[in-house]
C-alpha cells in the first residue's frame, strides 16, 4: 500500500506556537503502519518541545520493502532545509522500523524531544602533542619477514550483506477430504507441529479418516462396517516462495492404524489392523500476518500397508472393504508461526 501526504504539526513552547512544515511521503506494504501512525509516533516523541529557529520545511521520504518472513528494510531522507540526512534501517517487523524512523524525524524537528539537546556535541580535543624523544642510536637494518596472506574469507561481515534467516516454529490446523481409506471421499481432520529456517520445513503430526460406513459389494445393505483412520505422519519441504506467497513441495510417510467395525450383521465384530503409506504433497501458503498463513494442500498417499475388512459366509469370507491401492488428501487450514 502506497501512501502520502503533508502534516503540518503545531509544536508548543514557552514562546508562541511555532508551526512546523512537515512533509511526509511514507510506503509501506499493508502490513505495516500507516502515515497517521506515523504521524502519532512523531507527535508523541515531539511533544511540546519547539522545533528549530527555521521556518524551512522539513521533508521526509520513507519507503519500506520486504515481507513477514524474510523482514523490512526501511530508506528514510530527512531534509531540514540545510542538509539530507540518509539512513538505511533493518528489523523483523515494520512496528520496530516506523519508531525507528519516528525517532528520527523527531531529532530532525526538535532535537530535545528526543533527549539529545538542542546544542550539538562539541568534538573532544585532541591529546596535546608528547615532546619528542630523543631518537635512539641508530641499529643496522634487518629486513622484515613479510605477513602471511590474509585469507579471502576472513573479512568481518558488513552491515550490506543478507542477515542469515532466523528459525521459526509452527502450529497447524486442516480439515478436508480423504480419499485413502475407500474410493469415495470421507471427512479428515489433521493437526501438526513444524520447524522452518529460510526455504526448508520439517512437520511432524497427525491424521485422521472419520468413521465411513461401506456396503459389501453386491451385498445387502445390512452387510457393512464403519472404517476410520488414525495415523501420524512427518514431511520434509522444500518452500520456493514467489513473491508473498510460499509454495511447500513435501514429501514423507506416514504410519498409523485402519480399524473396521461390523454393522448389521448377526454377530458384528471390531478389527484393528496397521496401515503405512508413503506421501507427496504439494501446497499453496499466503500469510495473512506476522504470525499467521493460511494453507491449501493436496496430498498424493500410497499404501505400503493395504488392510481389509470383511465377515464370513458360508465358510468363506465376502470382503467388505479393502483400502485403495492409490489415494489422497485435500484440505485447508490455518498456520500459526512463532516467534
Amino acid at each position: 500500500m502506497s501512501v502520502a501526504s503533508t502534516i503540518v504539526l503545531a509544536l508548543l513552547g514557552g514562546s508562541p506556537a511555532e508551526v512546523v512544515d512537515l512533509r511526509l511521503q511514507w510506503n509501506a506494504p499493508s502490513e505495516c503502519e500507516d502515515t497517521p501512525a506515523l504521524r502519532r509516533r512523531v507527535f508523541e516523541i515531539v511533544g511540546d518541545v519547539a522545533g528549530s529557529d527555521s521556518n524551512s520545511p522539513v521533508s521526509v521520504q520513507g519507503q519500506v520493502t520486504g515481507d513477514v518472513r524474510r523482514g523490512y528494510a526501511l530508506e528514510l531522507a530527512v531534509d531540514d532545509g540545510e542538509a539530507v540526512v540518509r539512513r538505511h534501517l533493518e528489523a523483523a517487523d515494520c512496528e520496530a522500523l516506523a519508531e525507528g524512523a519516528a525517532l528520527i524525524v523527531g531529532f530532525a524537528i526538535a532535537p530535545a524531544a528526543v533527549g539529545l539537546g538542542e546544542e550539538p556535541l562539541e568534538p573532544e580535543p585532541e591529546p596535546e602533542a608528547a615532546p619528542e624523544a630523543e631518537p635512539p642510536p641508530e641499529e643496522p637494518e634487518v629486513e622484515p619477514e613479510p605477513e602471511p596472506a590474509e585469507p579471502e574469507n576472513s573479512a568481518e561481515p558488513t552491515d550490506d550483506e543478507p542477515k542469515p534467516p532466523r528459525s521459526r516454529f509452527t502450529l497447524a490446523a486442516e480439515v478436508g477430504a480423504d480419499f485413502s481409506l475407500i474410493d469415495t471421499a470421507s471427512l479428515a481432520l489433521g493437526a501438526r507441529a513444524g520447524w522452518m529456517r529460510g526455504p526448508w520445513r520439517l512437520t511432524g503430526g497427525v491424521l485422521t479418516g472419520l468413521p465411513r460406513r461401506v456396503v459389501a459389494p453386491g451385498g445387502a445393505v445390512v452387510d457393512a462396517a464403519n472404517v476410520w483412520l488414525f495415523a501420524g505422519e512427518v514431511l520434509g519441504c522444500g518452500v520456493p516462495s514467489p513473491g508473498r506467497f510460499e509454495i511447500p513441495i513435501c514429501g514423507g510417510g506416514a504410519v498409523g492404524l485402519m480399524r473396521g467395525q461390523g454393522d448389521g450383521l448377526q454377530a458384528p465384530r471390531a478389527a484393528t489392523e496397521p496401515w503405512a503409506a508413503a506421501i507427496a504433497s504439494v501446497g499453496l501458503t499466503v500469510p495473512v500476518g506476522p504470525r499467521l498463513a493460511v494453507l491449501l494442500a493436496a496430498r498424493g498417499i500410497v499404501p505400503l500397508v493395504r488392510p481389509a475388512f470383511g465377515f464370513l459366509d458360508g465358510g468363506g469370507v465376502t470382503e467388505i472393504v479393502r483400502a485403495p491401492p492409490v489415494g489422497g488428501r485435500i484440505s485447508v487450514g490455518l498456520e500459526l508461526r512463532l516467534p
